[in-house]
């Protein structure tokens, strides 16, 4: 999160194309170190969009949320020492609805993707090692496209910049802020889940087994007899 939220707030220049390729490139290698450890899900809508599906527990959605804002927090926290704009900027939004819609219909493709790749690797599809490199290109794909409409896609880094900004007073904190994270921020991607989970379940005539956890080749609850 250090190097996304730092690409957003300046660090680094390349426009819209080094932004998304920064952002993809940090997921793919956070997605390749932490896959065996924690399922590889940083993002609260993930994390929901999981527990929806089936593929995790419940009582795991406060934990991973806790830990997914804490750390967004903390890196927004690194990335504001020496900077001049407000970390609330790195996720300035359009208009309220276009925001909100964004954010839902975005975060749902992003939803899709990520069961489609953990699907892929759990089937023998898609080799396990390569999974971290496709999460990456779909971030990537996925910043590039929808840059105009500045949509976040996580919950815990929208709420992280501006409770950074608050907490440091990198610029006058606007009320307006807390507005923004009760809203398109905050509500969309997690709605995104919800339908992403629908969308992915949505053709019956393909199989599709809710037994797994994202791009962990291990089932949670095993299903197979063994005769040996």
């Amino acid at each position: 999160m250090i190097v996304g939220i730092g690409s957003n707030a300046g660090y680094f220049s390349g426009g819209p194309l080094g932004v998304a390729s920064i952002w993809g490139a940090a997921v793919a290698l956070a997605v390749w170190m932490f896959r065996r450890t924690s399922g590889a899900h940083f993002n609260p809508a993930i994390t929901l969009a999981l527990i929806a599906k089936g593929a995790a527990p419940a009582s795991e959605f406060a934990p991973y949320t806790f830990a997914q804002c804490f750390g967004a927090l903390a890196a927004s926290v690194a990335c504001a020492f020496g900077r001049t704009r407000t970390l609330g900027a790195a996720v300035t939004l359009p208009a309220p609805v276009v925001a909100l819609s964004s954010e839902v219909c975005v975060t749902s493709v992003l939803v899709v993707c990520v069961f489609a790749i953990g699907e892929g690797v759990q089937r023998g599809r898609l080799p396990y090692t390569t999974a971290p490199a496709v999460v990456g290109l779909v971030i990537t794909a996925l910043n590039l496209v929808f840059s105009h409409l500045a949509v976040g896609l996580n919950p815990a880094i929208a709420l992280g910049g501006r409770l950074a900004d608050a907490l440091l007073s990198v610029d006058v904190f606007r009320p307006s802020w807390i507005l923004d994270m009760a809203s398109a921020p905050l509500v969309g991607p997690l709605l995104g889940a919800l339908l992403g989970v629908y969308l992915f379940r949505a053709p019956s005539t393909i199989h599709r087994s809710a037994n797994g956890d994202f791009l962990c080749n291990v089932p949670i609850r095993s299903t197979t007899n063994s005769n040996s």
